[in-house]
C-alpha cells in the first residue's frame, strides 16, 4: 500500500507542477499582450 501511496503523491506534485507551469505560461502571454 505505501507504494501506490508514493505514487498518488508524485502524480500529485507533478499535476500541480503542470498546473503551475500553464498558469504562469498563461500570466506571462497575458503581460505581454499587455505591454504591447
Amino acid at each position: 500500500m505505501p507504494t501506490i501511496k508514493k505514487l498518488a503523491d508524485a502524480r500529485d506534485v507533478i499535476l500541480h507542477e503542470l498546473i503551475l507551469h500553464e498558469l504562469i505560461g498563461h500570466l506571462s502571454c497575458a503581460v505581454v499582450t499587455v505591454k504591447s
